[in-house]
């Protein structure tokens, strides 16, 4: 065979491993540290579904409108920043037409939906904030890259750009979380709460931390058994009209977030999909934390 077939035929087998790589869940994604890029002709076992948390950072070298994600990618893996995450569910796919219906008949269970029923996921902004991270919120070091999964409902936007007071802005937040245990659920859960630019200026300049905020929506989002005969629901109050209901069953439950944009008073609830039946959960990503030595 001269050079000229080879390469031809070279190109046909790529081409071929590229395919089956598609058909059977192959790419060049990298779900854990210790893994690294795919080699020519190579089916790998996991496949990159292209969502992903990338600081801005990444692209800073960057000065064309249109580029590709896959070089910075690689770089960043040989950086060792690069991580995965496994999803050990569901997965479907729509492309092609005929998969549309069947990814609506796997996923579609819900009654009324948003665009993030099945998933949404919320960058946070730790850069341009005086607050703790998340993740150190929820006792993880500083270093470590980390993920937090709630089951939760719709996000919920509120807007207050007429005070700068600390506690009027927070009573934007209470009032709306009182009405979700009004209209939807009277059962506490992890809620989480956006604070954009604009308003969390006003927190950090007045001295607050996400450990002040999160005591006083503690003793704000709460409510009475009572107020459920104004939404319609009285049958259920019956004699138990005087107990009081907490959004939150602790201070610490509550998952204060900085991220949006820089205009307007804006921010949003994240409500718990039903109470206590589910918690956050907060984990490292390529790090291990509090690991114990391998055994012999």
């Amino acid at each position: 065979m001269d050079t000229g077939q080879q390469r031809a035929a070279d190109q046909d087998a790529a081409d071929h491993t590229r395919h089956q790589q598609h058909r059977n869940g192959g790419g060049e994604s990298v779900p854990e540290p210790g893994h690294h890029r795919g080699e020519p002709r190579h089916v790998a076992p996991f496949v990159y579904t292209g969502l992903g948390i990338v600081k801005p950072q990444l692209f800073a070298s960057e000065t064309a409108e249109v580029f590709r994600l896959a070089p910075f990618f690689h770089a960043a893996a040989a950086k060792g920043r690069l991580y995965g995450v496994r999803l050990d569910g569901l997965w479907v796919h729509v492309g092609r037409p005929e998969s549309i219906a069947e990814a609506e008949i796997a996923i579609d269970r819900s009654t009324l939906g948003h665009p993030g029923k099945f998933s949404f996921c919320v960058a946070e902004d730790e850069e341009d904030t005086t607050w703790l991270s998340l993740s150190e919120q929820r006792g993880l070091p500083k270093e470590a890259s980390a993920v937090t999964v709630m089951a939760a409902g719709a996000p919920r936007q509120i807007m207050n750009e007429w005070t700068t007071k600390p506690e009027e802005i927070l009573e934007t937040f209470a009032a709306d979380m009182r009405a979700n245990l009004r209209h939807y659920s009277i059962h506490p859960g992890n809620y989480a709460l956006i604070f954009p630019k604009q308003l969390r200026e006003h927190l950090q300049a007045a001295k607050w931390s996400k450990t002040d905020i999160a005591n006083f929506i503690h003793e704000r989002a709460r409510i009475h058994r009572r107020e459920w005969a104004d939404v319609g629901k009285g049958a259920v109050v019956r004699d138990r009209g005087d107990r009081v209901y907490p959004a939150l069953p602790s201070p610490d439950q509550l998952l204060v977030i900085a991220a949006g944009g820089p205009a307007g008073g804006f921010g949003a609830i994240i409500p718990p999909w039903l109470g206590n039946k589910s918690r956050a959960v907060t984990l490292p990503i390529g790090a291990c934390v509090d690991c114990e030595p391998p055994q012999k």
